[in-house]
């Protein structure tokens, strides 16, 4: 697209009209690990993920400051990529402890990062961010990235509450093991 992005009354970057976050999931074409919701635009319904240039094209991608750009990715992940969105702090889960340490002794329980975003010389942003999965009931701390012409390249699942702790746990076992089996060759 050429020429100025499309403006909110506010000033805002506007999403074009026929742009319509559905509140449908369905498995990622970019990374089948993870879900995606579905958008409709002009008519028809995309997956969010494989389809994100579509629309960031149409708004104006490549005439963007880097911080509409990731202001707007933002945006795009936290309400089109994920049913339950990008957590922006540790807590603020209605009826439940937090998923995150709050001391070196929650050793099974990942630490906290706000979400960070990077442009590289080439002009690809790169995301890191955490959300929370409630089909599986875990936190994850997920990568994202949005090339130069707003497409996403890739989406990955860097780390998870459940991943950390089975590792931990997997290491304990082991370590258990080898110390037993010593012990036995000992005797």
């Amino acid at each position: 697209m050429s020429g100025t992005p499309k403006k909110n009354p506010n000033g805002s970057i506007a999403f074009p009209y026929e742009f319509t976050v559905l509140k449908k999931k369905q498995t990622s074409e970019i990374n089948s690990e993870l879900e995606t919701l579905m958008f409709s635009y002009n008519g028809k319904e995309y997956n969010a993920d494989s389809n994100c240039g579509l629309v960031l094209q149409e708004m104006g991608w490549d005439t963007f400051t880097n911080d509409d750009k990731k202001r707007i990715a933002t945006y795009f992940v936290d309400h089109c990529l994920h049913s339950n969105g990008i957590l922006f702090s540790p807590g603020g889960f209605e009826g439940e402890s937090s998923p995150f340490s709050k001391s070196m002794f929650s050793i099974f329980k990942p630490t906290f990062t706000y979400p960070e975003i990077t442009i590289d010389s080439k002009g690809d942003l790169t995301m890191e961010y955490w959300n929370k999965d409630y089909t599986n009931n875990t936190v994850k701390f997920n990568r994202i990235v949005i090339d130069s012409n707003g497409d996403i390249k890739s989406r990955k699942i860097i780390k998870s509450y459940r991943t950390l702790a089975l590792f931990l746990v997997t290491s304990v076992a082991f370590v258990g093991f080898v110390l037993m089996k010593k012990k036995l060759i000992k005797l």
